[in-house]
């Protein structure tokens, strides 16, 4: 039994001891960023600070006094006091996170100590690793530090077997006989390496905005795994509000029979596991954002695509303003929101690299505006949105060195469209697949963007969104599809490479500039071989020391992935872009 004190009790209208104390800044790790991170890498590394509140004495006497209660004994009142700060009291996790910090700054700067000083929620240490031996060493380092600061490191748990052998004769593991781990709100099984919501039951008979809105806020899910059927609790609350239905009143027949079939659906997510891993941080992934709306919702969903296997990684949505808006509108402000995301996402995963970044709309009028940068709407609303994206797109350039390629998608191949529809249980657990791993052209190696046609676009927008590399995730760039030193002339290598990306394109009915990706495929060859440094740094540049070449050249990657060269007349706008950022050419080629 662990007693919580009530410091936010009022007496007689008075204020409650937490409204009274500062609670000091926020040191908390960001739980979404923890929850993104801990489904990265092969093993886990799971543990608890034993009483952690508990282990941080109060050396004032002012300050015990604070915390007061009285018992009963034999007829009269006993007065305690507590010794150290407590469970309840606002400051608690600020004072913890503090101490903890401290703790880790006495140690010299190495992983352990960053991981003291990033992977802790308040108590609970959650960690991922790709080899056995580092976690195990880590597991061996933060206990004995921990220790050192008088904490207790228990409640430890892992999906590999040796360490979690290692944790029993430590007698760490954890001891209770639930499968499950409780895991940042999600419930982890290590034995399936899955995770998969906390079981909610919720009472199919309310009536009443309040509590309709309490019962399905009880379902949490901070990375929206479940979010076509979670989406509409949020829609039916949205409805309650532009129909005026005060907090008590009851509401129409009709929403409570909708209530009624929805608390069934969510009473039943648990039921539905999602693979914990889906990245690997030592290997590079791309990233295909999908976006969509309807009238009653818009939102996102992510996927990450790595070694031919493609998962989701977050999703989000948003209901529809109540003050109406028109449907593109409302696709505007789906990509808005992606992008908005977009950083948080990257600077979560900023210890994996990633080639590629797509954003997918099922919308040809707003691909025609995200492309063109200008809308012919007189909506300020709208142009102001536009305005947003651009800006934010030059800012994720900037810090990340992500271009964002725009792409068009059939909306039965969206999916994003499951969540904004909205889903019974039962349709979500059809669509189960589709919705967890993306339409089926992510997955296996080779990404080939579904052909449609594009009126709405102009003729060079169409041959951008069209334009397909074939790319092959885990591409080996060692070996060409042709081999340069069979050919002593650049234009000869370029037909012959134009024929097989012909041929390929042409099996698959795909429509493709056969001559541009040759060349592009040509060039990214030759520089992955000729400038590996500067390509690893180009890709992910952060704390990375800048090779000589990129400063020296201004060098960056262009929406193809090939690295150019920016010159000094990069501002005359009479010459071509090509002429004014040159490909950097090696001497591994014709």
């Amino acid at each position: 039994m662990r007693p919580v004190f009530n410091c936010s009790l009022k007496v007689k209208g008075g204020v409650s001891l937490n409204e009274a104390a500062y609670p000091g800044v926020n040191l908390t790790g960001n739980m979404l960023n923890l929850t993104l991170l801990f489904r990265t890498n092969r093993y886990t590394l799971l543990g608890d600070i034993r009483k952690a509140f508990l282990m941080i004495r109060l050396s004032k006497q002012s300050d015990r006094n604070k915390f007061c209660f009285f018992l009963k004994r034999d007829d009269r009142l006993v007065c305690y006091r507590y010794t150290t700060i407590i469970f309840g009291f606002n400051a608690s996790p600020f004072i913890l996170n503090c101490i903890l910090k401290y703790h880790a700054s006495r140690f010299p700067v190495d992983d352990c100590t960053k991981l003291l000083n990033s992977n802790f929620y308040v108590d609970n240490l959650v960690s991922t690793n790709n080899s056995e031996g580092v976690l195990r060493k880590l597991y061996h380092e933060i206990k004995e530090r921990l220790k050192k600061g008088g904490f207790d490191l228990r409640s430890c748990n892992t999906n590999c077997p040796k360490l979690q052998e290692l944790m029993r004769k430590d007698e760490t593991l954890t001891t209770h006989s639930c499968p499950w781990e409780k895991v940042l709100g999600y419930r982890y099984d290590p034995e399936s390496d899955s995770i998969s919501l906390v079981q909610r039951t919720c009472d199919p008979n309310l009536a009443t905005k309040r509590q309709i809105l309490s019962a399905a806020s009880s379902v949490f899910d901070p990375l929206s795994l479940c979010l076509p059927v979670t989406i509409q609790s949020r829609i039916l609350v949205g409805e309650m509000w532009k129909a005026n239905i005060d907090w008590d009143d009851p509401i129409p027949k009709e929403m409570q029979e909708r209530w009624r079939l929805l608390a069934s659906d969510l009473s039943v997510l648990h039921s539905l596991s999602f693979r914990r891993q889906v990245l690997d941080s030592d290997t590079v992934a791309d990233l295909y954002i999908f976006t969509d709306a309807s009238k009653k919702a818009y939102g996102f969903s992510v996927y990450a695509v790595q070694g031919g296997i493609s998962s989701l990684i977050f999703a989000k949505a948003k209901v529809a303003p109540l003050k109406a808006k028109t449907l593109p509108t409302l696709e505007l402000l789906a990509v808005f929101l992606a992008i908005k995301c977009l950083s948080n996402i990257l600077r979560a995963y900023q210890g994996t690299k990633f080639g590629s970044l797509y954003l997918a709309v099922d919308a040809q009028i707003v691909l025609t505006w995200l492309m063109s940068k200008q809308t012919s709407h007189k909506n300020i609303f709208t142009k102001n949105r536009l305005k947003d994206v651009t800006q934010m797109e030059e800012v994720i350039l900037a810090n990340y060195n992500l271009a964002i390629r725009y792409k068009y998608v059939p909306s039965n191949q969206n999916p994003a469209d499951l969540m904004t529809r909205g889903l019974t249980a039962a349709k979500f657990k059809e669509n189960f697949s589709f919705w967890s791993a993306g339409p089926n052209w992510l997955s296996g190696g080779t990404v080939c963007w579904p052909d449609s046609t594009l009126d709405c676009l102009s003729a060079d927008n169409q041959q951008i969104v069209r334009t397909n590399l074939f790319y092959t995730c885990n591409e080996s760039w060692s070996q060409p599809i042709v081999a340069f030193d069979r050919f002593s002339c650049f234009n000869k290598l370029l037909r012959v490479v134009s024929r097989v990306f012909e041929f390929i394109s042409k099996a698959r009915g795909k429509e493709l500039d056969y001559k541009q990706a040759a060349a592009d495929y040509l060039f990214k060859t030759m520089q992955q071989q000729a400038f590996p440094l500067e390509l690893k740094f180009l890709r992910a540049p952060h704390d990375k020391p800048i090779p000589n070449l990129v400063s020296q050249l201004n060098l960056f990657l262009d929406k193809s992935g090939v690295v150019r060269s920016r010159g000094r007349i990069k501002k005359n706008f009479t010459l071509q872009y090509e002429v004014l950022n040159p490909v950097l050419l090696g001497r591994i080629i014709p």
